[in-house]
């Protein structure tokens, strides 16, 4: 039984894996290729590298490939058959592109795979490939070999976080640990090895951690059920794995009491002004100390927020006038907005959700049948799909069964569903005061589908008159960014 379950990632996520696990060991020189137009290899290195040998310089050029066996790992599987038609289709190509003089020599081609070593494969997969590449320079990384190179890439856990789903994550965490690295830290380990099961590093996650390597400290912001805190957590998760410690603070003095110089640490302050409402008197907390605690931070003490930008913004501008911003970055460049995905991440979140909950064959069918209706929905976010998947689906298949136009049923079920607040939405927006709920209730009487905030502020000065308690500027903007988002004109 190899360590890791690889089968769960399936095709895409395996190459994007491998490919990773090649740019963590040898360095970003490694091309990523992969698709239609890959000329047969999946990463490609034209130079020398210390490969198979870790102490010896051999020439390139370096061909990786890489097949994907589903259920390779299954009990009782039979994988051999499946990659050896893989690689004898493989060997096909290459002659076609051999006599259309498309195929470039390489002095190794490297054949990485979820298959558990198997002898005997091996010796054939070696042989069909020794037409093309001298036979000991044909080498193969099974799945056991690519589970040791996991193990050994701490960094890999952080740019590519679906590992850490992949394993039992105290088991990973014993072995690649130090103990008292992890029971110094606070994060909730369980809660957040279940994200980690699901998650995909979007391209808000890459940005985060592309902030805090460079000014370490990021601010999350987005409205509810988006991902702020999965992704703060994850990056959590996987600099623990780093023999990082990692806390979850509220309040400012949590960070300033756990800090230590000698130690690599990252904070968490997950919605630290409010989980649902702005609060003030928090946002004043962390403004009062913004200036110790930032200038606390280096490349290995991170901070993270998952929260709005408006208390940053006032934190600053009391550090500019007591002289203390000078060298602080502006809002925008430490600002991360999870609320866009593209269609591929939207994809990749429905597959992890339906993938970790094992579903059977018929629920199988209905999500690959209807993705691109679920995909393409303007209400998509990833806590909308996991209760889609995980309480939703079983019941629409049921109701189903009796209906005579199935598809149009379950099509329309699925949007609705889809378009449906979840729990978190309903207690942020229960949560605020009057003055905020009425804000947004102005909202529902504007005329036109693109809501001008000039509009709104008309309207809401008509309807509640003098029993107004705040300016709608203000009110506006503590909405923004949880609430709101304000995009800006085209011209």
């Amino acid at each position: 039984m190899i360590r890791y379950r690889l089968d769960d990632l399936g095709w895409f996520q395996f190459e994007w894996l491998c490919q990773s696990l090649l740019k963590a060991h040898f360095g970003s020189g490694i091309e990523s290729w992969g698709g239609s137009g890959d000329w047969g290899r999946d990463a490609y290195f034209e130079d020398a590298l210390k490969f198979p040998e870790k102490d010896q310089l051999n020439p390139g050029p370096f061909l990786f490939q890489m097949k994907f066996v589903s259920e390779a790992n299954a009990a009782g599987a039979n994988p051999a058959p499946n990659l050896k038609k893989a690689v004898a289709a493989e060997c096909s190509r290459i002659k076609e592109r051999v006599r259309s003089g498309t195929f470039e020599t390489t002095t190794y081609y490297v054949l990485m795979t979820n298959v558990p070593r198997e002898q005997n494969l091996g010796k054939y997969i070696t042989q069909k490939l020794s037409e093309f590449v001298d036979n000991n320079r044909v080498k193969i990384l099974w799945a056991n070999d690519i589970c040791d190179h996991l193990d050994n890439s701490p960094n890999i856990r952080v740019a590519f976080p679906q590992i850490l789903g992949l394993r039992d994550i105290q088991e990973l965490l014993r072995a690649v640990v130090d103990k008292k690295v992890v029971e110094r830290s606070k994060l909730a380990i369980e809660r957040a090895a279940e994200l980690a099961q699901v998650f995909v590093p979007t391209t808000a996650y890459n940005r985060t951690l592309q902030i805090l390597q460079k000014h370490f400290f990021a601010v999350i912001t987005g409205p509810p059920e988006v991902g702020k805190t999965t992704i703060a957590r994850v990056i959590g998760l996987g600099k623990l794995g780093e023999d990082w410690e990692c806390y979850e603070c509220l309040k400012p003095d949590d960070f300033l009491q756990m800090i230590e110089r000698d130690k690599a640490q990252i904070f968490i302050a997950d919605d630290a002004f409010g989980s649902t409402e702005f609060r003030p008197a928090a946002a004043d907390e962390w403004a009062h100390d913004l200036d110790r605690i930032i200038r606390s931070l280096d490349e290995r003490h991170w901070l993270v927020w998952t929260s709005r930008t408006t208390p940053l913004k006032e934190a600053i501008e009391k550090m500019r006038l007591q002289g203390k911003a000078e060298k602080f970055p502006k809002p925008g460049e430490v600002e991360v907005d999870v609320a866009e995905l593209n269609t591929q991440e939207k994809a990749l979140i429905l597959y992890r959700h339906a993938k970790a909950m094992n579903l059977e064959q018929e629920a199988k069918a209905l999500i690959k049948k209807h993705a691109s209706i679920i995909i393409h929905n303007e209400h998509f976010t990833p806590e909308r799909i996991r209760r889609f998947v995980n309480d939703k689906l079983n019941i629409f298949l049921k109701s189903s069964q009796n209906c005579e136009d199935t598809g149009k049923l379950i099509r329309h079920t699925i949007s609705l569903e889809i378009e449906q607040p979840t729990t978190s939405m309903r207690q942020s927006f229960n949560a605020l005061d009057n003055a905020h709920q009425r804000y947004l209730i102005s909202m529902l009487d504007t005329d036109s589908g693109e809501v001008n905030a000039k509009e709104i502020r008309d309207i809401f000065k008509q309807i509640y008159g003098d029993s107004i308690e705040k300016d709608p500027v203000i009110l506006e903007d503590e909405l923004s960014s949880h609430f709101l988002r304000k995009i800006e004109p085209p011209f």
